[in-house]
């Protein structure tokens, strides 16, 4: 591995971390204010940056003297160390490091290959034998497996599956859902964005921001997709929390695929959080997906412009030097000679001094242009990112409507215990009356068969029945109402 591929690595390594730490800062702010879809377009920032960082650095032509330009193409910075007079006594410290870190990095890069292997041979092997779903159309297969899936499994030609137990679990339009946000997977090509990055966190597995960013990316896909999902259909926002609970997986995920990652119970708030959120606007999207893109132009323009430039020397044509007439006798010639040498080399020092000069003074403007250019960047990446984070008054208006939210859930709640509590009154009463009724009807029953049964008696015990019908009827239709407004008021807060 040449110096040169050594320091492209080392450059392309950083702006992949700086990019993804700006994605990482990035990424709330704009799910709050765009939405979902607009906070996973972000993504994009690195590998534009990536790509900028690739392409050829601008080129600086610097203009010699042919004896000046005869030099600098002879001169070896390690031809001139190794002939110095110690180097026999150093050798030891001239390693190859180069060659070190070449093969460190492959042995790395070679081990986080073979894991991500491993974990999706492992991932295929727990789903069993895969039959076909026809009742959910082409693509989509059911798995031996009740922990595994609903995911989506491959890369060159990624399927739907299911768990054995996907129709008991889920009901109909549950099914439709899941169904919906992993076909949104698929028509977004996320299989195999995501194969893209388990190569790049086997290429950069020493870089621990890229792992982090590996893991926020599928999050962030995740989310995009249940907005796009709920955009679609915004009456099924209940059934698709209930079937997004039900569908987290206990199996390790593959790498190859797409799911929701194993995590923890806070992001899964924040999941079920986002589905009680208006969808963005169209305008919003646009106004998203447009920052999104200049974002992503200017960090690449940065990422290009950071490069060093690389230097052309060229040959300058200089004064010329006319050759003295010949004279008798070889004193004469020898002295001719001599003073045309002395009078070449004086103009030659003269004309690179010249040139050098000029070159020192071209360097210094292009490094003031270089700096008023990073500037100027600066200052636009950070108006950019203060236009683009709430103010203070925003997230206060945020806050007070989520607390009004969750005062709102907990007032249904307690009228929905209040309706249980009434309820269970209401059945102690009724059956209270039913064992009442029952009593007269076998009191009834019995007078009759003994014959001992008067008319007045009949009529009496008729009464109470009728009177204990009457109250199973009032209780019922009270019960229905308490019923119906504990509803109204549980529904009120969505």
């Amino acid at each position: 591995m040449t110096p040169e591929l050594l320091a492209l690595a080392a450059r392309l390594n950083l702006v992949l971390a700086g990019a993804i730490f700006i994605v990482l800062f990035l990424r709330a702010p704009a799910r709050a204010v765009f939405g979902a879809r607009i906070a996973y377009a972000l993504w994009a920032l690195p590998a534009v940056a990536a790509a900028a960082a690739l392409l050829p650095a601008r080129v600086v032509e610097i203009a010699l003297p042919i004896e000046s330009l005869a030099a600098v193409s002879g001169s070896s910075p390690q031809a001139t160390a190794s002939a110095g007079p110690g180097a026999a006594g150093v050798s030891w410290l001239r390693l190859d490091w180069p060659t070190l870190l070449f093969a460190t990095w492959s042995f790395g890069a070679a081990f986080a290959l073979a894991l991500i292997g491993f974990r999706q041979a492992r991932y295929v092997r727990a789903l069993g034998a895969l039959e076909p779903f026809a009742a959910h159309g082409p693509g989509v297969y059911r798995a031996q497996s009740r922990e595994a899936g609903p995911a989506v499994v491959g890369v060159i030609r990624p399927i739907i599956v299911t768990p054995a137990d996907f129709e008991a679990r889920y009901d109909a339009r549950e099914q439709h859902a899941v169904i919906a946000h992993e076909r949104a997977h698929l028509r977004r090509c996320d299989p195999l964005i995501n194969a893209a990055v388990s190569l790049a966190q086997c290429a950069f597995w020493f870089n621990p921001l890229v792992h982090v960013g590996a893991r926020a990316l599928r999050i962030d896909q995740e989310l995009a997709c249940d907005e796009t999902v709920i955009a679609a259909n915004a009456a099924g926002r209940r059934v698709y929390a209930e079937a997004m609970l039900k569908a987290h997986p206990a199996l390790p995920l593959g790498p190859l695929g797409c799911a929701w990652p194993n995590t923890d119970f806070h992001r899964l708030k924040e999941r079920i959080a986002m589905l009680k959120r208006t969808s963005p606007s169209r305008v919003r999207l646009i106004v998203g997906a447009s920052a999104a893109a200049l974002a992503a132009l200017t960090l690449g323009a940065v990422a290009w412009s950071a490069q060093p430039a690389r230097l052309e020397f060229a040959a300058a044509h200089g004064p010329h030097v006319a050759a003295p007439d010949k004279a008798d006798g070889e004193d004469v010639e020898d002295q001719a000679d001599g003073e045309a040498l002395e009078g070449g080399e004086a103009d030659d020092d003269d004309a690179f001094e010249a040139q050098m000069d000029a070159l020192d003074a071209e360097t210094e403007a292009l490094a003031e242009q270089l700096a008023a250019l990073h500037a100027r960047r600066a200052a636009a990446i950070r108006a950019h990112v203060a236009a683009s984070i709430p103010s203070e008054a925003e997230l206060e208006a945020i806050q007070r409507e989520a607390m009004a939210a969750a005062e709102a859930a907990i007032a249904a709640h307690r009228v929905q215990i209040w309706a249980h509590a009434a309820a269970a009154a209401h059945t102690q009463e009724i059956q209270r009356a039913t064992l009442a009724i029952t009593e007269r009807a076998l009191a009834l029953a019995s007078a009759e068969m003994r014959g001992e049964l008067t008319e007045e008696e009949r009529e009496r015990l008729e009464r109470e029945i009728e009177a204990h019908a009457e109250r199973i009827e009032a209780w019922a239709e009270r019960f229905a109402a308490e019923i119906e407004t504990a509803e109204d008021a549980a529904d009120a807060p969505e």
